[in-house]
């Protein structure tokens, strides 16, 4: 019983203390996560399925959930349930307008990925170009393995470990936790593009930086709007549940390839999908709830 003592016990310190605190408490987690990484690769093997999909599943729990649980049981105990909102019940409107703002920005976000994809820096930083390009090639690598499945069994338990994982464990950290953080100290706007700004750096995929950017802050202003975290949780999911279901389909045969070049030929569809996401952000910013 004496352990619940800890809750709240550092309550009123200050901001240097909480900042470091949070940044021990992330660094720990992430070291929590590597021994278990390990015994996994010894118990699956490293080369195995179930290897991937659990580290994939461990880390973002060490990662986005461990530090952000630890941090408000010790510091705002009570905070928690005010930030996420998890209670909070959104309208079928909110829903609708969740989903459809991922499905309409489809072709501008493929637009956008083949523009950044094809940035590169001058030559006097081309060791840092290359070192960029290596990142993206190891998660593409990473993610080609994921997606290489030949069974709906595998498609589902992708489904689960790349696109609803993440979706929960990210939009905890970044709109639940750090937006509100980021809002105590700057305007609304400003905490949903720093947040944002951190959800792409994070992925250290930099050609593919301004895509991941624009759905942050998508999904920063539909977690301000609606009043409930359940909203970006549901959009991020959608986002990411799309590309899995398309590239395994694809590699099945039983769709056409060309899910991540949808759009990218006709202008007039990239600026009708860039101006449709905006409206719906505006109209749901318009009638927002108070989180």
């Amino acid at each position: 019983m004496n352990n619940f003592r800890l809750k709240g016990i550092f309550s009123g310190t200050s901001l240097f203390m909480r900042i470091f605190s949070f940044l021990f408490l992330l660094a720990f987690g992430l070291t929590l996560s590597v021994p278990v990484v390990i015994v996994a690769g010894y118990v699956f093997g490293k080369d195995s399925y179930a290897f991937l999909q659990f580290s994939q599943a461990s880390t973002s729990l060490f990662v986005f959930v461990f530090p952000v649980a630890a941090y408000l049981w010790l510091f705002f105990p009570q905070q928690g349930e005010v930030w996420f909102s998890l209670k909070r019940k959104a309208s079928w409107q909110q829903i609708v307008l969740s989903v459809l703002l991922v499905l309409v920005s489809i072709p501008f976000l493929n637009w956008l990925t083949a523009w950044n994809e094809g940035l590169s820096l001058p030559s006097s930083l081309s060791e840092l170009q290359e070192w960029m390009r290596l990142c993206e090639d190891e998660a593409s690598a990473l993610t080609e393995r994921f997606l290489s499945v030949n069974s709906v069994g595998g498609l589902l338990l992708n489904l689960l470990s790349v696109a609803l994982i993440p979706a929960v464990c990210e939009e905890l950290f970044f709109r639940g936790f750090l937006q509100n953080i980021f809002s105590e100290r700057m305007s609304a706007h400003a905490a949903v593009w720093l947040s944002a700004f951190l959800f792409s750096f994070i992925h250290f995929q930099f050609f593919g930086f301004f895509p991941r950017l624009l759905l942050g802050v998508a999904f920063g202003y539909l977690y301000f709007s609606t009043g409930s975290l359940w909203m970006p949780v549901l959009a991020h999911f959608v986002n990411n549940a799309l590309v899995v279901a398309a590239t395994v389909l694809c590699n099945w045969g039983a769709v056409p390839a060309g899910f991540d070049s949808f759009g990218t030929d006709s202008f007039i569809l990239i600026m009708l999908s860039a101006l449709l996401a905006l409206n719906i952000i505006v109209f749901l910013w318009r009638k927002r709830a108070v989180v």
